[in-house]
């Protein structure tokens, strides 16, 4: 178990933890009032020498993630049925593309083998090999991140930007409107997961 931290926000009480801390990394887990959202900070390599999660600044930060956790937490709560109603269109659109995602990459690695055969029997230059297969690597990377966009325009279209949900809160944001995980302690849903 890592550092408990305890703030407020209107009157109510915020308890978190912080599970990771180094020089330049800190991630805080919410537990109370809500739970199963957690999020994280980093301090570039350049402003390393300037500011240190290991003193002041890191239980500083630390505070304020855990608001912010807090502040996910309330807007979830406060547009329940609406954001669950979005996140099963979500699902439905991931569910889709994942259906298709295996023939494009069998798709992809049968362009990979073909234009291989053409290299080695000198039908294509090394040159004209290397451009193609740069090609093909580069649509295989874009359809690696179709999942992502995906998640990302969700978040986007449905939470204020005023709320900061970055990588790692937004995979626990989804989990929770999907029922993967409770977001209050005692909650029905997520505890069969």
């Amino acid at each position: 178990m890592g550092q408990l931290i305890a703030t407020s926000k209107g009157g109510r009480k915020i308890v978190g933890e912080i599970v990771h801390r180094t020089h330049t990394d800190i991630s805080v887990n919410i537990l109370e009032p809500y739970q199963n959202l957690g999020t994280c900070s980093h301090i570039p390599f350049f402003m390393a020498a300037r500011f240190n999660f290991l003193a002041e600044y890191g239980d500083t930060e630390a505070q304020t993630l855990l608001v912010e956790l807090y502040d996910v937490g309330a807007f979830i709560e406060a547009n329940e049925i609406v954001l669950k109603e979005k996140a099963a269109s979500l699902r439905e659109s991931i569910r889709q593309l994942e259906s298709g995602e295996q023939s494009e990459k069998d798709d992809l690695a049968s362009r990979k083998q073909r234009l291989w055969e053409r290299a080695s029997s000198k039908r294509i230059s090394i040159e004209t090999y290397k451009q193609q297969l740069a090609s093909i690597r580069q649509q295989a990377l874009e359809n690696s991140f179709r999942k992502d966009r995906l998640v990302r325009r969700f978040i986007d279209e449905n939470f204020p930007r005023t709320l900061h949900i970055g990588v790692g809160l937004d995979a626990d944001v989804i989990d929770v409107l999907e029922a993967r995980k409770a977001l209050r302690a005692g909650d029905a849903q997520g505890a069969a997961s």
